[in-house]
C-alpha cells in the first residue's frame, strides 16, 4: 500500500489552490485574506493573500490578527461547558436563578429562559438597533469628512453612543432592566423559550455575562487563561487588547479607505480577535476532542457543544451550542461578519478535515460578497480533494 503523506497532499494542490484563490482575490479588490486547511495534527495548506495594511505595506500572513465577529462565540461556548463540567450550573438552569436582575419577558413574564435557549438563539430575545447601538464606541476621534462611505457605514459610525468605561454588566443591567436606559420591550418575541429560532448577540452577550458571574472572573481574561494559554494561541486576544509584538490588520470601508478604529462594550459575542494560525489550534482542538483527545473539554462535552438538538436555524443548518451544523455538507461551523470584516471556520469529521478564511474587509459591496463565497466554494473543493488522499 503506498503511503501518502500530509505534507505530500499540501505540495500537490498548494500551488493551484493559491492561483485560484488569487485570481477570484485580486478581480474582487479585497485588502487581505488568510485561508488554512487542516487535519488534527497537520496543516495541509495555510497562506495570506494581500496586505493586512495597504498603506503601510504590511502583507497579510497566517500571524496577522484581526476581529473575527461572531466566530467569537464558540469561545462563549467552549468556556460555558467548562462551567458545566465543574458543576457551576448546567444547560438547563434558567438564567435568572444566576443573573444579579431579572431578565424577563414582558409578553410571556411566567416562560422561564434557561441557559440552552440562549446557545441555541431560542430565547426570545432579539437584537435592536436602539439597544445595540450603546455599546459601541469609537476609540479615537474621528473626521468622517475625510472618508468616503457606503452600505450604511456612515449611518453606524455615526449613531454609536456607547461609552468605553462602562462594564458589561452595567450594559446588560440597563438593556433589560425596564427602568434601565437601553431598555425597550421590543428586545422580546412574542415567543417561550425554545419556541423560535432568531440569531442574537444580544442572548449570546447575556450567556457570556453568566460565566463571569458564575466565575467571578471577567469573561475576557476566563478565555486569555482557559483557552487562549491552554492552547498556545499567543497572538489572540480581543479587538483592541492583543499581546505585545501581534501585529493586527486594518479594516477597510466598502471604498477601500480605512476602517474607524471602534471597540463594543458587549464584546464577547463578536469581538474576539485571532490569527488564522491561532484559530486552527482552537479548531484542531475540536476535532481532537470529538475524538477523546481535546485539551479543553471531556469527551462527552465535546459531542454535546457540537451535536444539534433540531435547532432549525434555516433548511440549510441546524444549532447546538452557539455552533451549528451545515445540513449539507455535514460540517461543524461558525461565520462571523461585520462592517470591516468576515470570518469563516469550520471542520468536517468525515472527511478529517478544517479550514478557516479571515478577511480584513467585510461582505460589501457586492462584487466583494461574491468573491468570498466563489473563495468559500474553491476552499471547501479541495479541502474535498485532499481528504481522499489524507492518509
Amino acid at each position: 500500500m503506498l503511503f501518502i503523506s500530509a505534507e505530500s497532499i499540501a505540495w500537490q494542490y498548494s500551488d493551484s489552490l493559491t492561483a485560484k484563490i488569487q485570481e477570484i482575490f485580486e478581480q474582487a479588490d479585497i485588502p487581505g485574506l488568510g485561508v488554512t486547511i487542516f487535519d488534527t495534527e497537520n496543516v495541509l495548506y495555510e497562506q495570506g493573500f494581500g496586505y493586512a495594511n495597504r498603506e503601510e505595506g504590511i502583507p497579510y500572513t497566517a500571524k496577522t490578527a484581526q476581529n473575527v465577529a461572531s466566530v467569537s462565540k464558540t469561545f462563549i461556548a467552549v468556556s460555558l461547558m467548562q462551567c458545566i463540567e465543574k458543576g457551576l450550573f448546567t444547560l438547563e438552569t434558567p438564567i435568572n436563578d444566576l443573573l444579579p436582575f431579572e431578565v424577563i419577558n414582558p409578553y410571556l413574564p411566567k416562560e422561564k429562559i434557561l441557559i440552552k435557549h440562549l446557545t441555541n438563539h431560542t430565547s426570545g430575545i432579539v437584537d435592536l438597533e436602539k439597544s445595540w447601538k450603546y455599546s459601541y464606541y469609537l476609540l479615537k476621534p474621528q473626521d468622517f469628512e475625510e472618508l468616503e462611505f457606503g452600505y450604511g457605514e456612515k449611518a453606524f459610525l455615526t449613531g454609536i453612543r456607547g461609552d468605553s468605561t462602562m462594564s458589561l454588566h452595567t450594559y446588560l443591567k440597563e438593556t433589560f432592566e425596564p427602568k434601565g436606559d437601553y431598555y425597550n420591550k421590543k428586545i422580546f418575541k412574542k415567543s417561550a423559550p425554545g419556541e423560535a429560532y432568531e440569531y442574537t448577540n444580544l442572548g449570546a452577550n447575556l450567556c457570556a455575562y453568566l460565566i463571569e458571574v458564575a466565575t467571578g472572573v471577567s469573561y475576557r481574561n476566563y478565555v486569555i487563561e482557559q483557552i487562549y494559554k491552554p492552547l498556545g494561541m499567543k497572538n489572540s486576544g480581543w479587538s483592541h487588547r492583543l499581546p505585545p509584538g501581534t501585529i493586527k490588520a486594518q479594516t477597510y470601508l466598502a471604498s477601500g479607505d480605512p476602517y474607524p478604529s471602534y471597540s463594543d462594550v458587549d464584546y464577547p459575542a463578536g469581538n474576539g480577535a485571532t490569527t488564522i494560525a491561532d484559530l486552527r489550534m482552537f479548531a484542531q482542538d475540536m476535532m481532537k476532542g470529538l475524538k477523546g483527545d481535546g485539551q479543553l473539554l471531556q469527551k462527552e462535552s465535546y459531542e454535546k457543544m457540537l451535536t444539534p438538538e433540531h435547532i432549525a436555524a434555516d433548511e440549510l443548518s441546524s444549532f447546538a451550542v452557539f455552533w451549528y451544523t451545515n445540513n449539507i455538507l455535514k460540517d461543524r461551523m461558525h461565520d462571523g461578519s461585520g462592517g470591516d470584516v468576515a470570518a469563516h471556520m469550520g471542520f468536517n469529521m468525515k472527511e478529517g478535515l478544517g479550514y478557516i478564511m479571515l478577511y480584513n474587509h467585510g461582505l460589501y459591496p457586492e462584487k466583494q460578497n461574491q468573491a468570498q463565497s466563489k473563495i468559500w466554494k474553491t476552499v471547501i473543493k479541495y479541502r474535498q480533494l485532499m481528504a481522499e488522499e489524507n492518509p
